[in-house]
């Protein structure tokens, strides 16, 4: 039994030696390639695998028979085949897309795998849908855009994106009505305005303001009708276009006649007609009985545009004036604060109402017109039908400077009837101020208590400073009624040229 398991061992060792000795090493070659199998899966920001406007495609693939050295990749759209492909050892990309006017986009990853002995996998592919929502853009909830301008208004706006505001661009743009839609400049580009393409700001686009200068009248035969486009926009490529529409009126000359009455309609065309006569051709007019612009740039960027404002009231104090105080007061120190030095405005205000301590507007504002902040009289002065207007005569405005002429009363009331005189209060003149005009000797004040006793001659014109070039006139009585001579519209023209001293 020994000899013969010796033979078995022997034999055995025999064989082994025979077979490592006879027999050449295992080439994996030889064996058939097995191809590599890719994968691939999608993750987007959120927790679904939809995205608003990108996808990060991730890969992976294995070979039982070896490695897996690369990827061949395509992104193409939906229902395109893909026309590029690109070899990378990556195993993930991120795909951006422009979504359509709906706003999705339809993307399909195809990735193929390559082994070690170049063999290929199938193509996988993946199809993702991208869903975008597009930006928001409206006027910020505390701003009540212009209705009216000449040539210079400010917008307010606010703008979001439900995907996320860092989804935003980082600019807005903005153009009028008749520029080149397909058209876009940057800011700094010297062509770069908006009546002939989209003007490009970098801003936040979430909260921002437009402030705009020489904006083209509107079309002459649509009432002046002037839009403005605004747009912002997102990563994916959508916008949003706010239009604002609103009359913008060309600035003509530099005198603005501003009219704030919404009954004084001979005031309309007494003004008018003075203001064709002293400046032809060389004026705009302003029609704010229905108020003033909401913001104070607005108001201040309109008047700025002109060196004299010729502004008449009502018969009750003007909110507007009292909206407006703030601004004129910055107008008649400089009318332009954003061009160096002081270029103080000029201001011609007729208003029975800018007086007395019952006034609504401030005594600093009242002191502008050389308005001393002391008692006044309390009633308008006054005329009365009948006997006593009989007894009184022709209502006379006596002239306290040879600039000026004396005028008298064509005996009707701001009413556009007989009977009272126009509205008209007393001026308490400041020290700093003069004199225009007075009334005549007041000889009688009825059963009512006026402060003006009989014979004083109120002051209802004055002027601001006293001497060389006055800043402010302050009308307290009505022009268009004392014209009985056929002067009073001379006297605007003076009151321009040679009080206030401006050269058309």
């Amino acid at each position: 039994m020994r000899r013969t398991l010796g033979h078995l061992v022997a034999c055995v060792g025999a064989a082994m030696v025979f077979v490592s000795c006879t027999n050449d090493a295992f080439d994996p070659e030889t064996l058939p390639n097995q191809p590599p199998v890719a994968r691939v899966w999608v993750s987007g920001p959120d927790i679904q695998p939809t995205s608003y406007n990108d996808a990060t495609f991730y890969w992976s693939g294995t070979d039982i028979d070896g490695t897996v050295e690369g990827f061949h990749v395509s992104i193409a759209d939906r229902g395109m085949d893909p026309s590029t492909w690109t070899y990378t050892d990556k195993d993930e990309s991120t795909a951006t897309y422009s979504t359509d006017d709906s706003g999705q986009a339809f993307a399909v990853l195809y990735v193929v795998a390559q082994d070690d002995r170049g063999a290929l996998s199938d193509t996988v592919s993946v199809d993702i849908p991208l869903i975008n929502s597009p930006p928001v853009l409206e006027f910020r909830a505390d701003f009540e855009p212009l209705l009216e301008s000449f040539g210079a208004a400010s917008f307010d706006f606010f703008g979001f994106d439900l995907d996320g505001n860092e989804t935003l661009l980082p600019w807005v743009e903005y153009r009028f009505e008749g520029s080149d839609p397909d058209l876009v400049f940057e800011l700094d580009d010297p062509l770069a305005h908006p009546t002939l393409g989209w003007v490009r700001e970098d801003r936040p686009p979430t909260r921002f303001s437009l402030q705009l200068r020489e904006i083209p009248p509107g079309d002459p035969g649509a009432a002046f009708a002037q839009t403005i486009y605004v747009r912002i926009g997102d990563v994916a490529g959508s916008f949003n276009v706010l239009e604002h529409t609103w009359t913008v009126f060309e600035a003509i000359g530099k005198v603005l006649l501003v009219d704030d009455s919404l009954t004084a309609v001979t005031r309309d065309a007494f003004y008018r007609d003075a203001l064709d006569a002293a400046l032809p051709g060389a004026h705009s007019r302003w029609d704010i009985a229905n108020g003033l612009p909401p913001r104070d740039d607005d108001l201040r960027l309109t008047l700025e545009q002109f060196e004299l404002l010729v502004w008449y009231t009502g018969n009750s104090e003007s909110q507007n004036l009292l909206r407006a105080q703030a601004v004129l007061t910055q107008y008649l120190t400089d009318r332009d604060p954003g061009t160096e030095g002081d270029q103080p405005g000029r201001l011609l205000l007729e208003t029975p109402v800018i007086l007395g301590n019952g006034s609504s507007l401030s005594p600093a504002f009242r002191a502008r017109f050389g308005i001393a902040n002391e008692p006044l009289p309390r009633n308008p002065l006054a005329t009365y039908t009948g006997a006593v207007e009989a007894a009184l005569g022709d209502i006379d405005i006596a002239s306290e400077v040879p600039e000026l002429p004396p005028l008298v009363s064509d005996g009707t009331n701001y009413e556009g009837g007989p009977g009272r005189y126009f509205g008209l209060s007393g001026l308490d003149v400041a020290a700093d101020a003069a004199a225009l005009w007075t009334f005549e000797p007041y000889a009688w004040g009825g059963d009512r208590d006026f402060s003006c006793r009989p014979d004083c001659m109120p002051v209802v014109g004055v002027r601001r400073p006293a001497t060389g070039q006055a800043n402010t006139v302050l009308l307290s009585f009505q022009l268009e009624f004392a014209n009985a001579l056929g002067n009073a519209p001379q006297a605007v023209g003076a009151i321009i040229t040679d009080i206030l001293g401006f050269a058309p």
